[in-house]
């Protein structure tokens, strides 16, 4: 280690334990104000402070991320995921509209703070001073992903400490651009959207980039209670009374004027997924297919867990030789020889066309009723 290097990192530990002296110093200021005994909380106080004097290396690790399923020409078939629904866009792909729209609910100073606001978190200590425990928070988004992936959510003086020198350190290892992409593709939105491309689909159906502000203040009303929403009486009510919230901070800020609000307030909010893979994209026989070869593909895994991982949770992007127009003719060729499939019971029909000079599948029949039957008799058969 460097003479340089050292100095720099004296210099970060006593700006780091500075700022924290400075808020510990107004809190107590408060507690004693009130007559509250700062002495009980002592101990973890310490006890915080010197777990946290070296920094941490604190990796932004990806989440699960749903895969996708592509025809010849480029046409999405189909989308695998787990519970997690998420797909990841990056930060130039987001309009302002996503940034400020959050920005402006959950941290508004999000690019002058260190990954603490301070003045925000005295004005919340006060309010804890008076109530008598931890009532009010004053997270940063920094802080936000700190709980989240690395200190949890207990209401404790110890763990707040730990999440702000966390945070802090977040905001050295990352630019401020990393973390916002990270928390816009991380946050949960209910509903099993995780990040602002799945809230999109599922709550509008429409794409991240095709946003709005009055989407915005719904989907940004949802951050911090995301669990109480699932499209049902009295939901309604709660995701309104946060839209309305939300439109309030927007016009304060500049972001709508108040003739905008009243339009936003007459939309209705959404009772059901508006996601395409509702109905859209469901498996077919071809795609299903698709999938068991894969699952059953060495290159993905050791094992049969570490493949389905991959496959769900990988963000793959699998093309394959299914050529649409043909599969239209296969089942158009069906209809015409068998226009009332009642005839065929109890048999069916399923066929393959193969491109001979490449072994390609081009389209795929694989019974009558693929949701019904779960089993392609092409290839099962």
């Amino acid at each position: 280690m460097t003479p340089r290097s050292v100095a720099w990192g004296l210099t970060r530990l006593v700006l780091r334990l500075t700022s924290l002296v400075v808020v510990v110093a107004l809190v107590g200021g408060l507690v004693a104000a009130v007559g509250v005994a700062v002495a009980p909380h002592g101990q973890s106080l310490i006890t915080a402070v010197e777990g946290e004097r070296e920094s941490e290396v604190l990796p932004l690790v990806q989440g699960a991320e749903r895969s996708k399923m592509y025809d010849s020409f480029g046409g999405l078939m189909a989308i695998l995921r787990d519970a997690e629904d998420r797909e990841w866009i990056p930060l130039d792909r987001m309009p302002d509209t996503i940034v400020q729209g959050v920005l402006k609910i959950e941290d508004e100073d999000f690019f002058e703070h260190n990954g603490v606001d301070w003045v925000a978190t005295v004005r919340a200590a006060s309010e804890n001073v008076a109530a008598g425990g931890i009532t009010q928070g004053a997270s940063t988004l920094t802080q936000q992903l700190v709980k989240l992936q690395f200190v949890g959510a207990d209401q404790t003086l110890e763990r707040k400490i730990k999440e702000a020198m966390l945070a802090m350190d977040l905001e050295d290892q990352y630019t401020k651009d990393e973390i916002l992409e990270y928390y816009l593709n991380t946050i949960y939105f209910g509903n099993s959207a995780y990040g602002v491309q799945a809230a999109a689909e599922i709550y509008f159906g429409k794409n991240a980039e095709d946003l709005d502000y009055g989407d915005m203040a719904l989907l940004s009303g949802l951050i911090r209670s995301p669990g109480v929403f699932s499209f049902n009486d009295p939901d309604i009510d709660f995701a309104r009374l946060r839209r309305s919230r939300s439109l309030e901070r927007y016009i304060d800020t500049g972001l709508i004027t108040e003739e905008e609000a009243v339009e936003i307030e007459e939309r209705p909010i959404p009772t059901f997924s508006r996601s395409p893979q509702e109905e859209e994209l469901q498996l077919d026989y071809f795609a299903e297919e698709v999938k068991r070869r894969l699952l059953e593909m060495p290159e993905l895994g050791e094992t049969r867990e570490a493949r389905r991982q991959a496959v769900f949770q990988g963000g793959l992007r699998i093309y394959t030789t299914f050529d649409p127009v043909l599969d239209r003719y296969a089942q158009e060729a069906v209809e015409e020889v068998f226009p009332d499939r009642s005839v065929l019971d109890p048999f069916t029909v399923s066929m393959a066309s193969v491109d001979p000079s490449t072994g390609a599948v081009r389209a795929m029949l694989g019974g009558s009723d693929f949701t019904a039957e779960q089993f392609i008799l092409a290839t099962q058969g």
